[in-house]
Parts: structure tokens; C-alpha cells; sequence
């Protein structure tokens, strides 16, 4: 029985031990899967907007697909990191941008907001911005209000329009709507 004990307490200890080890891999592997994952939709995304007719490479919007919301949105907070590497408002036009603001407003995560807020520069493309200020709102209507008010004197006429339906649609400081 002692015997039986001894090694019984041997495993126990052999899968503590292995087992302290697992959660920081995976969550490695989670990571770089996430990465992927998201790059691999933004690639399919994008590739849908950009096309060739005859010698003259052409651009359009075409929205994403339920498929793709559904698979960044099953990552969850783990899209949130690689979804902001595409705020570069210096890459593709802003198309790329757009893109990245939309699947980090399907998360509706508040770990998302800082994201948001950088989409919302004024550097960005003003269809970007708009976004980013729906995606704010959509994640926290108190913590997108200083940018909806100060929206409301944006130079844009697409980012005020937007800040006036938001700021009717939030209701005036401090109210639950």
C-alpha cells in the first residue's frame, strides 16, 4: 500500500509539474494563432476589394463577410493586439484601417477602446474615423462622449454627421441611454 502511495504521489507531482507549464505555452500558441488568424481574414477581406479589369487594377468596398466576423469575433480579447497593427494610417490607403476598426467594433470589448481611439486621428481616413467614433460608442457611450463632442466641430462633414446622430442617440452627460 506505502508502494502504491509512493508512486501514485510520483505521478501526482511528474503532472504538477508539467501542468505549471501548459498555461503560458498555450497562451504562446494562442497568441500566434490569433495573429494569423486575424491576418489571414484581413487578407481575405482585402483581397475582395482589389481587382483587375484588363490592365487597370480597380478598388471597391466590399464589406466583410458574417464567416469573418464570426472568426475574429471567436477569438476574442486575443484579436484585440493584432487587429491594432493595422492603424498605420500609411498602409493601403485605408481600406486596411477600416477593416481592422470594424472587427474591433464587432468585439465590443472596452481592452479595444485605445485602438479605437488611435483609428480616430486625424490622420486617418475620414470613413475610418467615422468608424472608429460608431465603434467607441458601440463599446462605451461614456467613454466615446469627449470624442463624439469634440467630433461635433471635425472639419469632416461624414465625422460630424456621425458625432450629431451619436450625441442625439446618447442623450445629453450623464444619462442612461
Amino acid at each position: 500500500m506505502n508502494q502504491q502511495r509512493y508512486g501514485l504521489l510520483h505521478v501526482l507531482l511528474l503532472l504538477g509539474i508539467l501542468l505549471a507549464h501548459v498555461p503560458r505555452g498555450l497562451a504562446q500558441v494562442g497568441t500566434r494563432q490569433a495573429s494569423k488568424t486575424v491576418k489571414r481574414t484581413m487578407t481575405a477581406a482585402l483581397a475582395r476589394c482589389h481587382f483587375r479589369v484588363g490592365n487597370v487594377e480597380a478598388i471597391t468596398f466590399i464589406p466583410a463577410s458574417n464567416e469573418e466576423f464570426e472568426t475574429i469575433k471567436s477569438l476574442g480579447s486575443a484579436a484585440i493586439e493584432p487587429l491594432s497593427t493595422y492603424m498605420d494610417p500609411k498602409a493601403d490607403g485605408g481600406l486596411v484601417q477600416f477593416f481592422a476598426v470594424k472587427f474591433l467594433t464587432a468585439l465590443r470589448s472596452p481592452t479595444a477602446l485605445s485602438a479605437l481611439q488611435r483609428a480616430f486621428a486625424p490622420d486617418q481616413w475620414e470613413v475610418t474615423r467615422m468608424a472608429a467614433l460608431y465603434g467607441m460608442f458601440e463599446t462605451s457611450k461614456e467613454a466615446a462622449r469627449p470624442y463624439i463632442e469634440a467630433a461635433l466641430d471635425d472639419e469632416s462633414p461624414l465625422v460630424r454627421q456621425t458625432a450629431e446622430r451619436l450625441y442625439a442617440e446618447s442623450g445629453p452627460p450623464g444619462s442612461d441611454n
